[in-house]
Order: structure tokens, then C-alpha cells, then sequence
């Protein structure tokens, strides 16, 4: 089901769509977010925009390795895994935009805000998110109930 996200009173601004970035998790898109974006982007006559978040903590194993060399690596290797899965799965769909049109991005960071704003964002960029991998929804659910919560348990 699709579902977008606004803040409260939200209103459009004086720029229109310009770009739009598919948060992109690999196998983790089991439901054809990315092939749904370049179809959006192609019909908007938009840009596409590919990134792949992670957090993570560089700095913790500063005193264990050389963590410049090793984290270049480590986000070369990802960017080109990611590059070459995308080019993959845009060609299976034959429309625009092109994949050679696609640009990739990786955000890192210690934490989900400061991963989000390594990359640029520019007026008119609009954020796509999907929903992961598939899962019954017995699956999702849990009897645990937050500190404090007056929410009934789950019969079985």
C-alpha cells in the first residue's frame, strides 16, 4: 500500500519535483520500489536518484585498523555492488530513465540524521522509502507492550 509522509499543515513549496531519491536497501526491496520510482521519474520527466544509507560507527575501530583505507574499501566495494544491481534491475524494465542516467549515492553516518544529510539535497528533491521485505503480519507483531502502556495484549 502506498503511503506518503508530510509534516502537519504541510504545504507544497514554489518548487516543483525536480528529483527523486529511492532509499534503496538491495535485496531488501522486495517490492519493486526502484522500478516504480524510474517509472514515476520517466512519466515526471524527472531525475532518479539511487541511496543507500548506513550507520555506522567508523570511529569505534579507529585504534584497531587504519580506518580511512579500510572504510574506502568498504564504500567503493558497496557503491559498485550497488551500481551493478541497479543497472541489473533497470534494464529488466526497459523504460526510462536509462540506468547509465541513475546517479548513486551512499549516506554514512554515526547515526540515521547525520547518514541522511551526508548527501546533498537540493529544492524539489522528493524521498521515496519502501517497505522492505515482505512478511506476514503475524510476523511484524509483538506481545510486547511499551513501559507504561495500557494497550490490551494480543489473544491467541
Amino acid at each position: 500500500m502506498p503511503v506518503a509522509i508530510a509534516p502537519r499543515a504541510y504545504r507544497p513549496g514554489p518548487v516543483p519535483v525536480r528529483r527523486l531519491t529511492v532509499a534503496y536497501g538491495g535485496n531488501a526491496d522486495a517490492n519493486g520500489l526502484l522500478e516504480a520510482a524510474a517509472e514515476l521519474a520517466g512519466r515526471w520527466g524527472v531525475q532518479l536518484r539511487v541511496v543507500s544509507f548506513s550507520v555506522r560507527d567508523v570511529a569505534a575501530y579507529s585504534a584497531m585498523i587504519n580506518t580511512a583505507e579500510a572504510e574506502r574499501l568498504v564504500l567503493r566495494s558497496w557503491w559498485e555492488r550497488t551500481r551493478a544491481d541497479v543497472d541489473e534491475r533497470l534494464a529488466r524494465t526497459g523504460g526510462a530513465p536509462s540506468a547509465a542516467d541513475v546517479q548513486i549515492e551512499l549516506g554514512t553516518g554515526p547515526d540515521w540524521r547525520a547518514a541522511v544529510e551526508s548527501i546533498e539535497w537540493r529544492p524539489g528533491d522528493l524521498l521515496l522509502l519502501g517497505s522492505g521485505r515482505r512478511r506476514r503480519c503475524s510476523t511484524c507483531s509483538s506481545d510486547r507492550r511499551p513501559h507504561g502502556s495500557s494497550a490490551p495484549r494480543r489473544s491467541r
